[in-house]
């Protein structure tokens, strides 16, 4: 019988370009009763597109979008949420999470006789900002909300016993929103409450439907918070459509404030710090960029006039209040900022006014943002949807005859810091022909965070210098 030798060239692909400075937050998750990986948790950075589910092992990875300040979510039903705030910085990040077992609160057990429907409807218009509709904004598993009303302190309490699953149908997103609590005092009439949220983006049924989630985040993004953050930082409030002033009790008017009034010098890490404790500040959105007949007709015009005139103009106004606040390029911050509406029932911190920190619109050119700025905004957004990995392929030797089989071991890596990479669930290897035709495909899947096969030769394939090539979906 002739042998015929076989000799193979590998073919590694991956991306060409990686980006430097990028980084990561990765883990394992377990029950810390037993110590047990958990699958399927849910791991994301708050308000943005960015999150996975473990794998089989507890593992999870993720890409930082930016060098600001970001929190991490660990959420899973039964279990209690943990939180993470990533510090400013380009290193990655190593974080272990065990997840203890969610014992419920007494408050709960009566919740459904101590509930009343302006309680239930506070709720709602709080968090949304508007009534909940299929038409603009609405939870689909609102019986989730538990709500528990003391008439002695006529303070209200609202726990949830897992995350809100939330849809804009106006902006076209997902929302999985995890509530750490919410209170609301009648006596005060103040709300307060803490939340983080991951966005996933819905899927149009037909492209106007596209064109209309397209235009209403556009105008949801002229007047968000992320870019009221962006134009501070960057000194371009008034030609992205702010005006931050102050408002002076005696006499009763506005005073215009410059970024550079209230902003400290750029710091080590990058960050600005927003102080304003003892100011009252009122922050106008236009929603276009502001004109000087804009800013003449507030000079002239004392505070309660001026709310008035915006008000009749249906101009979006908010009043700010808090300590000092550190502000990153990428429109993150630190600290928590105080929004309160004042002559319209809209907040920059409702739901239905809110788009994930990772939305594209931020990518237009403005201020001290150069070119070389914007493309790397861009690169990043693009790594954080489509992480680059590599493959190292291992195999049991170079030469093969006929009716054999080429055994072989796979390492997935993540391209910018070449640690073990969790985001991809299988790897694709093939074998390419002399004449670069498809002989064969397997599709791996990992066994304890390792990915290994085998390719079966047919006892006729010819003799000649294949291919083996190994991928992932991402590449």
């Amino acid at each position: 019988m002739n042998t015929h030798h076989l000799f193979f060239s590998f073919l590694l692909c991956l991306v060409s370009f990686t980006l430097s400075g990028q980084r990561s937050i990765s883990g394992r998750i377990t029950d810390a009763e037993n110590s047990e990986p958990i699958p399927g948790v849910s791991v994301f950075l708050d308000n943005t597109t960015i999150g996975v589910s473990t794998d089989a092992g507890g593992n999870y990875r993720l890409k930082i979008p930016g060098e600001g300040s970001y929190r991490l979510v660990v959420s899973h039903v039964g279990y209690q949420s943990v939180f993470k705030d990533i510090e400013p910085g380009n290193s990655s990040v190593k974080f272990n999470v065990a997840l203890l077992a969610i014992e419920l609160e007494e408050v709960t057990v009566a919740v459904k006789v101590k509930s009343r429907r302006n309680d239930i409807q506070l709720f709602w218009k709080t968090i949304l900002g508007k009534n909940p509709s299929r038409r603009t904004i609405q939870a689909t598993n609102p019986e989730a909300v538990f709500y528990y009303y003391n008439p002695e302190t006529q303070i209200l309490k609202v726990t949830c016993r897992e995350p809100l699953q939330i849809v804009n149908y106006e902006t076209g997103y997902q929302i999985q929103y995890v509530l750490n609590y919410f209170t609301h005092n009648y006596n005060t009439d103040i709300s307060d409450w803490r939340h983080q949220c991951s966005y996933t983006e819905l899927e149009p049924v037909n492209k106007r439907q596209q064109k209309n989630w397209e235009k209403k985040r556009k105008e949801v993004y002229h007047v968000s918070l992320t870019k009221f953050i962006k134009s501070l930082y960057n000194n371009t409030l008034q030609n992205d459509g702010f005006v931050l002033a102050t408002l002076h009790q005696n006499p009763d008017q506005l005073t215009i404030l410059s970024p550079d009034s209230i902003l400290s010098a750029k710091s080590i890490d990058n960050s600005k710090t927003l102080n304003y404790k003892n100011k009252q500040l009122i922050l106008i959105c236009y929603g276009r960029p502001v004109t000087a007949a804009d800013l003449n007709m507030i000079k002239r015009t004392q505070g309660g006039d001026l709310l008035q005139s915006l008000k009749n103009s249906g101009i979006i106004m908010n009043l700010l209040h808090g300590d000092a606040i550190r502000v990153y390029p990428d429109g993150t911050y630190t600290e928590k900022l105080h929004i309160t509406p004042v002559n319209t029932t809209i907040s920059l911190a409702d739901l239905s006014m809110r788009l994930p920190l990772d939305y594209a619109e931020d990518a237009t050119v403005s201020g001290n943002e150069s070119v070389f700025d914007i493309i790397a905004q861009y690169f990043k957004q693009q790594l954080s949807v489509f992480p680059q990995e590599k493959i190292h392929l291992h195999t049991d030797r170079d030469f093969y005859v006929p009716g054999e089989k080429i055994w072989f071991r796979a390492y997935l890596t993540d391209a910018a810091t070449h640690q073990h990479s969790t985001q991809s669930r299988y790897v694709y290897v093939e074998l390419i022909s002399p004449v670069d035709t498809l002989v064969r495909r397997v599709m791996i899947h990992p066994e304890n965070g390792m990915f290994y096969g085998h390719l079966p030769l047919t006892e006729l394939i010819p003799e000649g210098n294949y291919t083996l090539r190994a991928y992932t979906r991402y590449m």
